[in-house]
């Protein structure tokens, strides 16, 4: 099965802006020859996927991600996560609590999102939070019939389709 091809919303460019170009080299550079290899390299793609996939967990199903690219403050978010996982995929060396720090706080901005408290700046969602008006109701004290219309909320006005006839339900009596 192919994976659905989402834009990244930072790049190693960011990251790099983020920790210093020294940083990311050092934290990349495994052989210690001031060069990244391809192999080296493929933990910075990785680090961006990993920053980028977390923004979609928290974020995909509130914005359209071609939305979320154009966001200055999902740029921040990912750049942050992005240099974490850059850092904490180095061997023998510690994460920098500063990297530490700001992709907690970026995770936390997210669930504040997810949880519905706040909302992306400058970014409309793809569903309006309207309520819905429904005259259906679930009532589990019922055993037959444990969907129940409200009248009330019904159209008075009969409709083309036929009725299916609950027989169980007509003539059996319910305490």
């Amino acid at each position: 099965m192919a994976l659905l091809a989402l834009p990244s919303y930072c790049t190693q460019a960011h990251v790099e802006s983020c920790l210093s170009a020294y940083c990311v080299l050092a934290r990349l550079d495994d052989d210690a020859d001031s060069q990244v290899s391809t192999t080296e390299q493929d933990r910075m793609t990785i680090a961006v996927a990993r920053g980028t996939e977390t923004c979609n967990f928290y974020l995909y199903w509130f914005y359209e991600p071609s939305w979320l690219v154009q966001s200055n403050i999902v740029n921040h978010w990912c750049t942050d996560l992005a240099a974490y996982c850059v850092c904490r995929m180095a061997r023998l060396n510690p994460v920098p609590e500063s990297a530490i720090e700001a992709a907690q706080e970026a995770k936390d901005m997210m669930d504040r999102i997810m949880k519905g408290w706040n909302s992306v700046p400058g970014i409309p969602k793809r569903r309006m939070p309207v309520g819905v008006f429904d005259n259906l109701r679930a009532d589990p004290r019922y055993r037959f019939q444990v969907i129940r219309v409200e009248s009330n909320t019904s159209s008075p006005q009969p409709t083309q389709k036929p009725v299916n006839v609950d027989w169980q339900d007509n003539y059996t009596l319910e305490f």
